[in-house]
């Protein structure tokens, strides 16, 4: 009898412990780990000093955050040179963060953020994007303030690589329907909100609402390659939000061809 009894007592602190570690949880980047890993391929830029040196390395930042996810503090505990630690901290200061978690209930945490320099993976992905750095016209604004169209004295502009000139057609024209969303008759609405840089690339991208059968997946593709002109405030390039609504509507004969009214807000 005391056997078992110290048995279910065993059992009973095993399950308590997993219940603990699937619902507590440090800071998390909002982007889901598809599109963290790209936001890293799109922004990352080795210090060409140190690239030419040969200095590699895995940058280390501890930080701390809100219950809103605002970063309350940071600071590099693992350095590699001055200039990769600049870059490390600066695609860190572009990530948006969820909060820490207890319990479903969002905390003050802490976390840890790593990134790795180094020089040939770097080169082939250089390689495979087409650019090394990507310049604005106007001097960038360097608070890392995240501002909405109301604040803006010129909104982002999509930059499109035909004549088409609506950013709406220029999507549809570009989609390609999800042949399982065919077979299966899906359609729908799906919602991402982003960020477009100094540098006109979307980073922190998030889906708001998803539709199934790949049509998620099609949209972030599509946003993902859009290049913009960034917006301007008091004549500096700065952050901009933006949200997309991407519909998937089938045609009347069950194909994917079908380009809905132009009336979508998202654009």
């Amino acid at each position: 009898m005391k056997t078992r009894f110290i048995l279910v007592i065993l059992v009973i602190s095993f399950l308590s412990g997993i219940c603990y570690a699937q619902t507590s949880s440090v800071p998390s980047p909002k982007m889901n780990r598809k599109m963290y890993k790209q936001f890293i391929d799109l922004h990352l830029t080795y210090p060409e000093a140190s690239k030419k040196a040969g200095i590699e390395g895995l940058v280390k930042i501890e930080f701390t955050t809100d219950t809103e996810g605002s970063v309350k503090s940071k600071k590099i505990i693992k350095p590699v040179s001055d200039e990769i630690d600049k870059e490390a901290m600066r695609i860190f200061n572009l990530i948006e963060w969820n909060p820490a978690f207890d319990y479903g209930i969002p905390k003050a945490g802490s976390g840890e953020f790593e990134l790795q320099f180094k020089i040939k993976k770097y080169d082939k992905l250089v390689k495979r994007r087409g650019y090394t750095t990507l310049e604005s016209q106007y001097k960038s604004d360097t608070s890392y303030n995240i501002y909405n169209a109301k604040q803006l004295d010129t909104i982002a502009i999509p930059i499109l690589n035909n004549e088409e000139t609506n950013l709406y057609k220029y999507i549809y024209q570009q989609m390609q329907y999800p042949k399982q969303a065919v077979e299966l008759g899906i359609e729908g609405k799906v919602v991402i909100n982003f960020i477009i840089e100094t540098n006109g690339l979307p980073s922190n991208i998030i889906v708001e609402q998803n539709v199934g059968g790949g049509c998620t997946e099609e949209a972030l593709r599509l946003v993902s390659e859009l290049r913009w002109i960034p917006a301007v405030k008091n004549n500096l390039a700065v952050r901009s939000k933006k949200t997309l609504f991407i519909e998937f509507r089938l045609g009347i004969d069950g194909s994917g061809n079908y380009i809905p009214n132009q009336t979508n807000p998202g654009f």
